[in-house]
């Protein structure tokens, strides 16, 4: 919405390509940044931010704390950051 498509025909071009990936095993993220609609619209960049778990992993270090889950890494300098940076990229 905010890069120049309407709520709607952001959703639908977003969920066209989610149902393809699903339907026949494609790769969503590589389909969204091969749409030459959403190519225009958005960088490279930008698009990568949407697929990033960082923003949802943001608090994860002070939810274990509350929950008094024990932190399992020899070092505690370990950030959620490089804990993910091997997670595959979808």
């Amino acid at each position: 919405v905010q890069a120049g498509l309407s709520r709607q025909d952001a959703y639908e071009r977003v969920q066209t390509h989610a149902l393809n990936a699903w339907d026949n095993g494609g790769n969503f993220k590589s389909a969204i940044l091969n749409d030459d609609t959403i190519q225009t619209l958005l960088t490279p960049e930008e698009i990568a931010a949407v697929f990033s778990p960082d923003p949802h992993l943001q608090w994860i270090d002070s939810a274990f704390k509350r929950m008094h889950i024990p932190d399992t890494n020899e070092s505690n300098e370990t950030s959620t950051t490089e804990a993910t940076s091997s997670l595959p990229t979808p």
